[in-house]
């Protein structure tokens, strides 16, 4: 059924994709066609990542050619770097859970970062700011998470940290959105599971610290969210162990 469903979906976006080529070969100076040309490159990305990684990652390098040359023109443009910032980390994650591509995917994640950071400087809604700062620290934990991979496990601990800031601030703004919370306590139960993977008492203890933020964030909302249970069940197993 997937298959099927995904065929019919890559069939629209295939045509949705000679459409916008033939658009913006004929109006050139028309910057909309060239975005949302880029845009069908990421959902094609993304259409393929469960099943045709090499495919995901040439529509995310079409999509980020695309979207690079807008960011060139329009530097300070939220509307141009936030697509492009989405597209070098969705190529990230493809790449993260390969050895030989994982280098590639530390780029794609650091150039994220670094293009989020322009954006946020940049977009004044505050709505739009809080979806793109919960963006900023997944990147931050996605990082984490390739460089606890690798061993580095003060890079990974630096960048948990981070994540966890930013989730903080959004948390912090949006006290009413569970789904901001769920985000930091799944931050703070990874950085806890890192700093358990250490024999120092005091890094232990800081894990215990964060386990326990962690499980009082899921405690408040996991009552009305059930599919959230689970969730609060496998935190309050971290603690006891």
């Amino acid at each position: 059924r997937y298959m099927g469903e995904a065929n019919a979906a890559e069939s629209a976006y295939r045509t949705a994709e000679e459409t916008l080529i033939t658009l913006h070969e004929a109006f050139p100076e028309e910057t909309r066609y060239q975005h949302e040309l880029g845009d069908t490159y990421n959902w094609l990305g993304v259409l393929f990542k469960p099943f045709n990684q090499p495919g995901a990652i040439e529509a995310y390098n079409q999509a980020i050619a695309l979207q690079q040359d807008l960011v060139d023109r329009f530097s300070n443009n939220p509307k141009y770097l936030h697509p492009l910032a989405r597209s070098h980390y969705n190529s990230g994650i493809v790449k993260m859970s390969d050895s030989n591509t994982a280098e590639s995917a530390e780029r794609h994640f650091n150039r994220a970062i670094d293009l989020l950071r322009q954006t946020l400087d940049a977009e004044t809604n505050p709505e739009t700011l809080a979806q793109y700062r919960s963006e900023f620290a997944r990147c931050f934990s996605n990082l984490a998470i390739l460089q606890k991979s690798r061993g580095e496990f003060n890079q990974a601990r630096d960048n948990y940290e981070r994540a966890i800031a930013e989730a903080r601030t959004v948390v912090s703004e949006h006290p009413d959105r569970s789904v901001y919370k769920k985000e930091l306590a799944l931050y703070l139960n990874n950085l806890a599971n890192l700093l358990e993977s250490q024999s120092s008492e005091e890094v232990l203890a800081d894990a215990v610290v964060a386990n326990q933020e962690a499980l009082n964030l899921y405690k408040n909302f996991a009552q009305a969210v059930p599919e959230y249970q689970s969730d609060l069940s496998n935190i309050r197993h971290s603690l006891a162990v």
